[in-house]
This record gives C-alpha cells, structure tokens and sequence, in this order.
C-alpha cells in the first residue's frame, strides 16, 4: 500500500473511532461531560468530538471531563483503544521503512553427504555485504 493511502486509512480511523466515541457521549447525555460550552447541538457535539479526540490520543486538556460511572466508563475504555490503537499504528508504520535485508552468499554447489544415518543435501551460506573504505 502507498505511504499515502496508509496514512490515509489512519486518518479514516481516527475520525471515525472519535464520532463514534462522540456520539457514545451524546447518547449518554451532554449532561454528562462537564465544562461543555455549547448551547446547540452542532456545537455540543463538536465538544463531544474533541473530547473524544484528546480522551482517545490521551492528550486531556481537562476542560470537558466526564461525570458519572457510564460517562467515565466509555471514557476509560476509549482510552484504552487509544493506547492499543497508537502501538499497533506504530508498529505498522515503523514496520514499513525497517524492511530488514539479509545479506547472504550461497555456495555455487552443493553435495550430498552422510549425515545421521542418511543422506543429506549440504550446502555453504554466509554472511555477505560489500563494505568498501
């Protein structure tokens, strides 16, 4: 895959693990996240999207905290995500510039020789990699 369609996919997933964490928070109640500014709902649940955004990347500005066991419960659950999301990404991300080459020369001809009461095919492998001064 691309670079950019990779860091595309997770810029997809960031936005809709957060408006779907945002919309847990709405269902629950506005009410329920304290420090929320709003009065309509494009604008409390725009609160609610960013809450979601600092509670999932752990950032947690402590404007907008979650209140009562429901609230704080989806709250510590998206955190986790967050965290496991993050390391995975990492992972991923880390995985496709660190693709390892093994730098190896094989003999240009093989016997077969005894080997424990049989017959096996060997052959020479070593390391190799041209390093010129």
């Amino acid at each position: 895959m691309p670079g950019w369609k990779f860091l595309s996919v997770i810029l997809i997933f960031y936005i809709l693990i957060n408006l779907f964490f945002a919309c847990l928070y709405y269902i629950i109640g506005p009410g329920h996240l304290t420090g929320m500014h709003g009065d309509t709902f494009i604008q409390k649940f725009g609160e609610a999207f960013f809450f979601s955004a600092q509670t999932f990347t752990t950032v947690g500005y402590g404007r907008v905290n979650p209140v009562g066991f429901v609230a704080s419960a989806v709250a510590a659950i998206e955190a986790l995500m967050g965290l496991l999301s993050l390391a995975l990404a990492t992972g991923l991300l880390y995985g496709r510039f660190s693709k390892p080459t093994a730098y190896l020369r094989f003999a240009k001809n093989a016997v077969l020789a005894p080997f424990k009461d049989g017959i096996a095919l060997m052959f020479r492998v070593a390391p190799y990699k041209k390093h010129y001064p």
